[in-house]
This record gives C-alpha cells, structure tokens and sequence, in this order.
C-alpha cells in the first residue's frame, strides 16, 4: 500500500532528460498515478466530527455502519494530480465501502493497485491488484483525512456491503487503465458506483476528463483512453457527512487544505503544464515549493483547533491570499 509520496513526473519536465532518465521518469510517473488509487486498531484521531449523535457510535465515537461510503484525501502530490483530472474540483481522489464486522471491527472494502515487475512495454501493465479489505484504522494511516456518507436515496446498505464483500472473494482485480466501460476489473470510484447502482441506487454520472495537452500526452502513454470516469464527490452528489476522521489534520486544517487545491485546481487552465505544479529530481514527485508556501501560508490563516470556518469563508480567504 502507497504509505508516502511516489515517483511521479510530467512528459514536458522529462523532455530534456537523456533517454534512459526519461523512461524512468515515465516509469515513475505510472507508479505514482496508478497505485495511488490506491497497524490495526483505532489511531488516535486529530477529527473526529460526528454529524450524526443520534446515532449508535462504533468507532471512535462515530456512527459508522454497514454500507455506507467513505471519501479520503491524501496531501501528496500524487493527489495534487488527480484532482487536476476533472474540469471541476472535487474535494477527494479515493473511495471506499465500510462494513462492521460480528466483533465490531469496521474495515474498508477498495479497489487498489500496486506496481510489480515491469513486462510490457507500458508501466501500465505492471500494474496490479484486487478489491482489497482492509480494517478503517490501517486506512486512516495511509489517507489524510476522510468522510463518511450514507449512500444516495434507495441503495440497500446490506445490499452495497454485500456487494463489497462479494467482489472482495472473487478478487475482483484492479483496472489500471480506469476504463469505466469494462467492469471485468474497476478502480476506486467505479467499484463504488457500480455498487450503487446494484443495490438500488441511480446511475452515478461519468465526468469528461478537462482538456490539457500535458495531462493527455500523459495520459495516451499511460495507455488511460477513456474520457469519462467516475469522481469520488459524484458517489455522494447531495449527501451530508456523518463522520470526518484524520490523525494528521483537524477540522480546520481539512477546510484550508481543499480551498488551496481548490484554488489551484482553478489557475491550472488549458495552457498550464504539470511541470508547472509539480517537480522531479529524477527519483521522487514533489510539489513546487511555491504551491507549498502558499499552502503554509493559507493554514496560517486561521487558528487549527479555533472556530471552524464554513467551505465557502475557507475559499474565499485562500483565493484572496493568492
């Protein structure tokens, strides 16, 4: 499982490296892209918002139950990526579905992949992996911050966990190429929706990848030709939280840290190419460091454990910064 930062470049920034360094820029570039869709016990928690007290609490004083769906962001650079794929911002790049075992374990149930020996002449093909489950505290270890939601209006919730554990016993494997019409292997939010939509839920929508001629040079190589995939927001369109969790960030944080890639994702126009956001030192994906201090500086707008400001108030003084 993908527990730091991968390798990751852009074709532009390769373009003047020596043959050799740039097939292993390229090559770094897959592993991060695609197993990045990607200890037991409950961690201790900096949030853990319950948006739903009524309810009977299961894990770490939170309502979690059977068939409901998790969202998660992590604050690599990997992600930084996947959140310029859409033409519209979404606050999460990976998605889950929990189910509460007999003795009250709560585990998620993901389609992830993972890189192995290269054979191909794509890094794509060596790309591997299978619906997987894993218990939510392990989760949380490898994500930044998440959400729970109810799923949409008319999907069974024994139905969807069902669903889950039955691709997890036919080890489902893992799409690399995130091609949305063949269900014969899924990724992350297509598992998900398929879910939905098998348990009584509507159809969940397909986004059309935005137009960038860094991102699709990138993409081609990769062997990734679909133009419309799932996005992780989409599985929840109208849904309200029931529980925010993260050991590295708190309520506050989370805010500021979806108005930066907000903001980026809105500067990252047409023209604009991954080496423009990102860097390579030949081994390691980064984050440039001026989109590094200004995430630093935007956290320093408000105080982590002071009054928590609405999505909005949090967009508007981070765009303000910039």
């Amino acid at each position: 499982l993908p527990t730091a930062p991968f390798p990751i470049t852009s074709v532009y920034a390769a373009i003047s490296m020596p043959k050799t360094k740039l097939g292993l820029a390229l090559v770094g570039l897959a592993i991060a892209l695609l197993a990045g869709c990607a200890g037991s016990g409950t961690p201790a928690l900096k949030t853990a918002s319950n948006f739903a007290p009524q309810r009977p609490a299961t894990f770490g004083g939170l309502p979690l139950a059977s068939g409901q769906i998790i969202l998660s962001e992590a604050p690599s650079a990997l992600n930084l990526v996947i959140a310029l794929l859409p033409p519209t911002y979404h606050p999460f790049v990976h998605a889950g579905i929990l189910d509460v075992d007999t003795d009250g374990t709560v585990y998620v149930y993901e389609a992830i992949g993972a890189w192995g020996v290269m054979l191909g002449r794509r890094p794509t093909d060596a790309i591997s992996g299978i619906v997987q489950r894993v218990p939510l505290g392990d989760f949380l270890r490898y994500n930044d911050y998440a959400e729970v939601y109810d799923p949409p209006a008319g999907v069974d919730r024994a139905s969807l966990a069902a669903f889950a554990r039955q691709h997890y016993a036919a080890r489902t494997p893992f799409d690399p190429f995130f091609n949305a019409y063949d269900h014969r292997r899924l990724y992350c939010a297509e598992f998900v929706a398929l879910g939905i939509e098998s348990s009584g839920g509507a159809p969940v929508p397909l986004t059309e990848a935005r137009r960038n001629h860094s991102l699709d040079l990138t993409l081609d190589w990769l062997g990734i030709r679909a133009q419309r995939h799932y996005q992780a927001a989409d599985l929840v369109a109208g849904q309200s939280p029931i529980a925010a969790l993260s050991t590295e960030r708190s309520p506050t944080q989370a805010r500021v840290h979806f108005a930066v890639r907000r903001e980026i994702h809105r500067r990252y126009t047409e023209n604009q190419r991954l080496g423009h956001v990102l860097t390579w030192n030949g081994f390691t994906l980064g984050v440039r460091d001026e989109l590094t201090r200004f995430e630093a500086a935007s956290q320093r707008l408000y105080h982590a454990d002071g009054a928590v400001p609405t999505q909005a108030q949090a967009d508007f003084r981070v765009r303000e910064l910039a």
